[in-house]
């Protein structure tokens, strides 16, 4: 490209991109808080801003959209999402050729407790709890199978499957956190890291039982942290991580 001159944008695209600019803003508010105050509603009965609502939730910004997956045939986007301005993300999804591009909720799962009310006196246990509930981020990933018919979310460090129309189906609950789910190009197993090591289970089961551990390479400090499917499902690549010889400093309160 000549120094100084600007990338051709088609009017087409420059509309997409409008349009995906627009959408970002509209997620990005809650909305809840986007039908509170009207330019209609008297000064009166519009809220307060304080110190103390900028800094509680629900979130006067919104919750930002993360963990962005397209769709094998490049028409859906899943993306983890909160609509009411809190931390607990759901998985939802855009059909890119629905003109308005309304998302969709995907899942419901389960939240945080409530806070314990004012029959429980103890100050410390209402502050953990509220602190624990405000921290809860929910779904933390979500991927698609290669058929393009349902998602892989990981929930509170389980697998569940979500399919368009029907409930959740908890794929794998185990004491230690399954991370990085990935299915083989074909889609016929599916791979995770757990306790610093590479699993695989076939897709045709349900039963975690079935998983198999793929590798022996953890030790203490030395774990397997990423991994990639060759285009052909034939191999994984793997990165461990070494760091024995990291130095640990205390750092004082």
């Amino acid at each position: 490209m000549a120094p100084n001159t600007v990338p051709f944008i088609t009017d087409r695209f420059r509309r997409t991109l409008s349009r995906a600019t627009l959408l970002a803003i509209t997620l990005a508010f809650p909305s809840g808080l986007r039908s509170e105050v009207t330019s209609e509603t008297p000064l009166s009965a519009r809220p307060r801003l304080t110190i103390d609502r900028l800094y509680s939730l629900p979130s006067l910004i919104g919750t930002e959209p993360r963990g962005f997956a397209w769709s094998p045939d490049g028409r859906r986007l899943a993306f983890l999402w909160n609509d009411r301005g809190f931390n607990f993300r759901d998985v939802w999804t855009i059909d890119v050729d629905d003109p308005e591009l309304e998302p969709r909720r995907m899942t419901s799962m389960p939240r945080p407790q409530d806070t314990p009310g004012a029959d429980v006196e103890d100050p410390v246990a209402q502050a953990r709890a509220a602190e624990a509930q405000e921290r809860d981020p929910g779904v933390t990933a979500v991927t698609w199978h290669p058929d393009g018919r349902h998602l892989l979310a990981t929930f509170r460090g389980d697998l569940w499957l979500v399919d368009r129309g029907s409930e959740v189906r908890q794929l794998i609950s185990t004491d230690v956190a399954e991370q990085q789910a990935a299915y083989s190009p074909n889609g016929s197993s599916l791979t995770f890291l757990r306790d610093g090591e590479l699993w695989s289970m076939p897709t045709n089961t349900d039963q975690a039982s079935a998983s198999t551990q793929r590798t022996r390479l953890a030790e203490p400090d030395v774990s397997i942290t990423d991994y990639r499917w060759s285009p052909d499902g034939l191999k994984i690549a793997v990165q461990q991580t070494d760091q024995t010889r990291v130095a640990m400093r205390g750092i004082p309160d």
